[in-house]
């Protein structure tokens, strides 16, 4: 499943063992539901160990929406495959007890053959339609610096917009060797290193109370 390949690719020794956990929880609920779990079903998961393994995932340009549609896409696949089987062993069956050649039992065994034909034919669209969301979801549209400084100034980050296109763009938006997925969940890394590189910057009222203070001696 390409939802376990991610879990192991981003097997991290930056996550903790409860991160890990929670991840790994997280995503079995989401196999199980087939959609987003609600707050009550994710009760028994420690809510900030989950953030804690989004925030490492976030730091290789990945969000847990990108692997929840893994997932939900790989549970329907599945479905379909089991679906098959069920009607490969129905067929058997009446095969069984109308061989071929045996009266009316060789005309209902073709008319079944039509049939699966026709469903087998309509489950290879759909394997196809899927085929082509996974790839149009993971096709990375590079943004403009105009769509950066926009996102910075909505979400009140400190970092330079600029200074993070140039960047990437110099990289060939890729994290490491893999190509980049996801600029705003970059973003939120990038707004993590600069506070912990500036922890003395503090615009509240407060701040500039004391330094005011502090200038009079």
């Amino acid at each position: 499943m390409d939802w376990i390949k991610i879990k192991a690719e981003h097997d991290s020794p930056e996550y903790t063992d409860a991160q890990f956990g929670a991840l790994v929880r997280w995503q079995l609920k989401v196999a199980k539901y087939g959609r987003t779990p609600t707050e009550k079903e994710l009760s028994p998961i420690r809510k900030s160990n989950l953030i804690g393994a989004e925030l490492v995932l976030n730091s290789f340009g990945i969000g847990l929406e990108l692997i929840q549609d893994k997932i939900i896409i790989d549970r329907e696949m599945i479905r379909n495959r089991m679906d098959i089987q069920k009607e490969k062993k129905r067929k058997q069956r009446a095969v069984a007890i109308c061989p071929p050649g045996q009266g009316s039992g060789r005309t209902e065994t073709e008319k079944n053959k039509n049939k699966n034909k026709n469903k087998n034919k309509s489950k290879s669209k759909n394997k196809e339609i899927i085929r082509k969301e996974i790839i149009r979801k993971e096709i990375f549209k590079k943004p403009t610096i105009e769509e950066i400084k926009k996102h910075v100034e909505e979400k009140k980050y400190h970092f330079n917009p600029e200074t993070f296109f140039f960047f990437y763009e110099s990289k060939g938006w890729k994290v490491g060797k893999n190509q980049m997925k996801s600029w705003t969940a970059c973003c939120i890394t990038w707004e993590q290193k600069y506070k912990a590189e500036h922890p003395q910057e503090d615009n509240s009222p407060e701040y500039w109370e004391k330094i005011r203070k502090a200038a009079r001696f």
